[in-house]
């Protein structure tokens, strides 16, 4: 989806002649993750088409602009970095961890169902700790996304889960109670722009657990707030 917004938007922008045209690039989506060459080289040829008609290009992380650099996507001179969209400090806010108090280590990872968000790795690795500790709590937070071609469907997701390793807690309108509840913030995500779910556990003080790729990398400092693990390794 986000692909679509930057490529339909910008060249609608451009024809509809808009005076100043300004992307963000928040991922890389489906396109280059997937082993589809097909796809990814009409992706690119669009991307390469939109971005020449765009006045500045906002990336999030430095991997995901260098490789856009790389593939001649985008012009060097139009490009920005940020570090993400940001966290409203005054709703996520630092609290205390809740195994203080139950003494039962709650993990929770927040994301849409999808394959290159690391679900599967996470039910398999909910499933080996949970087989030496059972105490351990292990949270999903997130819907299926049928738009997305790595969707992974509600049943696809029972039959992963069978033992029930994982509580699905499906969506939510608001995340933070959701957060407070959790000791540990997993996200092995394959790749990210900036993933908001790690920002705002962040700022509510959760230590960190995610996969060692773009975007993961610019919110997990290893070792101080979290810990960055291999992608794509339940283990």
């Amino acid at each position: 989806l986000t692909i679509k917004l930057v490529i339909y938007g910008t060249i609608a922008a451009w024809v509809s002649r808009i005076p100043v045209r300004v992307v963000t690039i928040t991922g890389l989506g489906h396109a280059f993750l997937s082993d589809d060459n097909f796809l990814r080289r009409v992706v690119e040829y669009l991307y390469r088409f939109a971005l020449a008609r765009a006045h500045a290009v906002v990336f999030q992380n430095k991997d995901d602009l260098a490789l856009f650099l790389q593939r001649g996507l985008v012009q060097a001179s139009k490009t920005r970095l940020v570090a993400g969209s940001g966290v409203n400090l005054s709703r996520f806010n630092s609290e205390t961890l809740p195994l203080l108090s139950l003494g039962r280590p709650t993990i929770l990872m927040v994301a849409r169902l999808l394959k290159e968000k690391g679900v599967v790795e996470y039910v398999e690795a909910a499933r080996a700790v949970r087989t030496q500790n059972p105490e351990v709590q292990f949270l999903f937070l997130g819907g299926v996304d049928a738009r997305n071609p790595s969707s992974i469907t509600e049943a696809q997701f029972k039959a992963l889960n069978w033992d029930k390793a994982v509580q699905w807690l499906g969506e939510v309108e608001d995340v933070v109670p959701v957060i407070r509840c959790a000791d540990i913030v997993v996200l092995p995500s394959y790749r990210e722009g900036t993933p908001r779910s790690l920002l705002e556990a962040a700022a509510m003080g959760r230590p960190l657990i995610a996969a060692d790729v773009p975007g993961c990398r610019e919110v997990v400092n290893h070792g101080a707030n979290g810990l960055l693990i291999p992608a794509r390794d339940a283990g």
